[in-house]
């Protein structure tokens, strides 16, 4: 895991909507994985960088770098998944007024996409619907 990745984990769990959600400290359900593993405790969070552009100037390499990320919010109901999804999003809304990511300085956070949903059945052939919401997000910053 990067280091803007571990700073961007450790915003959400000092973030109490969230953690009110998804649990707090160690057993926050907040992974760095692409999709939730069978069986896992709802509800839940996962995302996964997608890419991290690094910009430069006529005068060389800069600090600022944009970093994508990809989250999607897991839970056993879709109201339950649109309530941890709504309390993300207002979190990572620019107009909250984000500073920064541990040693991170957020510039702008831009939502790419917010409007994928769905659900799943469980792999173990029951019955059992896990419910999911994607968003995407361009988050500027200043590395440290």
């Amino acid at each position: 895991m990067t280091a803007f990745c571990d700073d961007f984990v450790t915003f959400l769990k000092a973030e109490s909507t969230v953690t009110a959600l998804v649990g707090s400290g160690t057993s926050a359900r907040i992974l760095q994985q692409d999709g939730l593993k069978q069986a896992s405790t709802l509800p839940a969070i996962t995302f996964r960088q997608i890419d991290e552009e690094i910009v430069d100037y006529f005068g060389g390499r800069t600090s600022l770098r944009g970093a994508t990320l990809e989250l999607t919010c897991y839970a056993s109901t879709p109201t339950a998944r649109n309530t941890l999804a709504n309390v993300v999003l207002a979190v990572l809304d620019p107009t909250a007024g984000v500073q920064s990511f541990g040693t991170a300085t957020v510039t702008d956070i831009v939502t790419l996409s917010a409007g994928q949903d769905g659900d799943d059945v469980a792999v173990d052939g029951s019955d059992t619907r896990i419910y999911w919401k994607t968003a995407v997000f361009k988050i500027w910053y200043y590395a440290a």
